[in-house]
């Protein structure tokens, strides 16, 4: 039997300046069996990767609650996109964007929020529509954060394709946050694959799957990319709770008609 979390840092509180190890206590992982769905705890990391700088991935961003909260990517120079359970809150002042930085800890270049819309069909339970927009105040312009342009919505991607996957999550189960930027390459699983592993009714058509043993992301890095030759394919959503077992990582999938309608509604009507 399995378990499901959610990949992110979600907590009740801001832990705002506490240390990894009280991050941890705060953040302990909750194991939901495979028929069920619950309220998970949260952790992560990314599993079989290697650091990376962030110059390789310019559009990364560190959603912030105080603390690295999620990843994000950058989809234009004011826009964002990340995963809608790492922004249920929805009020700006309690985020903030760190970018063009490969370390999490970095203050140099931040960015205060201005809006954050969820997909008006996100599904806390399911995690379906598991996607987010978010502005921000002022440019991405002059900084080396530079947008990624989104796979064609209906371009087919074969089975074992590799991506790629990055964040700052956890490099070991019970560990600490990376300190800097991590990758990992993932390949992708078919649905049918895919739901034969979780189960018919828990892949949905706006989800994605990708990975392998020992290759994954997991829960710091919800939000984050997914990304197939330079393009944004999907967003770290959910997956299994031993990240980097037999279970593919799940990624809300950009290419759903019905997700990229809510971005590109999103961004075009505050633009």
């Amino acid at each position: 039997m399995k378990a499901l979390i959610i990949l992110t840092v979600c907590a009740v509180t801001v832990f705002a300046g506490l240390g990894d190890d009280l991050w941890r206590e705060a953040n302990k992982r909750r194991p939901v069996g495979i028929d069920v769905f619950a309220a998970p705890i949260y952790g992560g990391r990314i599993i079989g990767g290697k650091e990376v700088s962030i110059e390789q991935y310019p559009f990364i961003l560190s959603l912030r609650r105080g603390i690295h909260w999620c990843g994000a990517s950058a989809i234009s120079n004011i826009w964002v996109v990340s995963a809608a359970h790492c922004t249920e809150n929805t009020n700006p002042g309690g985020y903030t964007l760190l970018g063009a930085s490969s370390n999490r800890s970095s203050d140099e270049i931040i960015f205060p929020v201005a809006s954050i819309t969820n997909h008006g069909r996100y599904d806390n339970i399911t995690l379906d529509f598991d996607v987010s927009v978010i502005k921000i105040k002022g440019t991405f312009e002059g900084t080396i954060i530079t947008p990624v342009p989104f796979v064609f919505t209906k371009k087919y991607i074969e089975e074992g394709t590799f991506a790629t996957v990055a964040g700052w999550g956890m490099t070991s189960p019970g560990g600490s946050l990376a300190d800097n930027l991590m990758a990992v390459n993932v390949p992708i699983v078919s649905q049918k694959n895919c739901r034969q592993q979780w189960g018919e009714s828990r892949i949905t058509e706006n989800m994605v799957c990708a990975g392998e043993p020992g290759r994954d992301s997991c829960n710091a890095d919800s939000g984050g990319p997914l990304i197939v030759n330079g393009q944004l394919l999907g967003v770290v959503s959910w997956g299994d709770r031993q990240c980097g077992g037999s279970f593919a990582g799940v990624y809300a999938d950009l290419r759903s008609p019905s997700v990229r309608e809510f971005i590109e509604n999103a961004t075009a009507r505050d633009a």
